[in-house]
């Protein structure tokens, strides 16, 4: 690892023109000392995954027409066809302007929550309220209503980060005679409305 510094040190000095001594050292001797590479070339070349950079921007020559002018060169190139995203709407193109909006939305794309872990619990056990009044059995209700009590148990013994759970377990009795009312109530519907409905 040092070797390695010491040397790339070394070509940073050999590039700029600076000798062993700190000194100035003459044009052969800094050629002779640059690696193959950059002997071939005479200026470096940085390269990214999309092709060479651009050219500085010549003196004289206004920035605007001179960033126009690349933008037209790139058009004819083609670099701007098929990108992704191209002829559909920018997603959020509507809502109003958040500073955090690209770490937001980085978070969205991989599924990332935000919320702290408290937070996060209380709203999953809201959705499984939700998800349990629409099940299609008792053994279902029972199911989702069990699974999210484990988890609330399991945050009540080993408290989590965020604000206070305020969270206990569910009454599975209680969800399960909720469910069979609302469930009642849809079939007396359906009942009154008559068959065509």
């Amino acid at each position: 690892m040092r070797e390695e510094n010491s040397q790339s040190s070394r070509l940073c000095d050999l590039r700029y023109g600076m000798g062993d001594s700190g000194g100035r050292i003459s044009g052969k001797s800094l050629v002779r000392g640059l690696p193959e590479v950059w002997r071939r070339t005479s200026a470096p070349v940085r390269v990214r995954d999309n092709g060479p950079m651009t050219e500085r921007k010549p003196p004289g020559i206004n920035f605007e027409s001179w960033v126009d002018r690349q933008i037209r060169e790139a058009e004819e190139r083609g670099a701007f066809a098929d990108l992704p995203g191209a002829g559909r709407p920018l997603r959020d193109g509507n809502a109003p302007y958040d500073e955090n909006w690209w770490l937001k939305q980085k978070m969205r794309d991989e599924g990332l929550s935000h919320l702290p872990p408290t937070l996060a619990l209380r709203k999953e056990a809201e959705d499984a309220l939700k998800a349990a009044s629409r099940a299609r059995s008792e053994k279902e209700v029972r199911r989702i209503v069990g699974g999210i009590n484990d988890k609330i148990r399991e945050a009540i013994r080993r408290p989590l980060s965020g604000p206070p759970l305020n969270l206990t377990p569910y009454d599975v009795e209680g969800v399960v005679a909720e469910w069979r009312e609302g469930r009642d109530s849809q079939a007396r519907d359906r009942e009154e409305s008559g068959p065509g409905a």
